[in-house]
């Protein structure tokens, strides 16, 4: 039971001395870090238009696709498990087009899942 007293410092505890969020951030692997790539992907409009309102980074650039209902994203962007995850999650709304390197990874994950779902139960 709780007697309803805060424990009270009287140390400030809100500012370390020396330490930078931004630099932690940046520096954490959940966070982003890896080499930057050159990044481009088809996707669907739907997508385009929340890519349009929050960037993926400052470099980002929404060009028209040949394709009707797409749009095209470039960006350069940390080369990590989060990017993968990103494009992995938006499933059929965006096709990975480069770096080829990534393309060819992201495939054969899919195909890889896809096995998966071959059979009905």
């Amino acid at each position: 039971m709780s007697s309803g007293r805060q424990c009270v410092t009287s140390k400030d505890s809100r500012n370390k001395q020396g330490f930078d969020l931004a630099e932690f951030a940046k520096n954490q692997a959940h966070f982003g870090v890896g080499d930057i790539i050159p990044f481009q992907a088809r996707v669907c409009d739907h997508l385009a238009a929340i890519l349009a309102e929050t960037a993926l980074s400052e470099s980002q650039q929404l060009t028209e696709s040949t394709d009707p209902g797409f749009k095209v994203v470039s960006a350069n962007l940390p080369n990590n498990w989060q990017l993968r995850w990103w494009v992995l999650g938006e499933g059929e709304r965006i096709e990975l087009l480069k770096p080829e390197e990534l393309r060819e990874e992201i495939a054969r994950t899919l195909r890889e899942a896809g096995q998966y779902y071959t059979t009905v139960t």
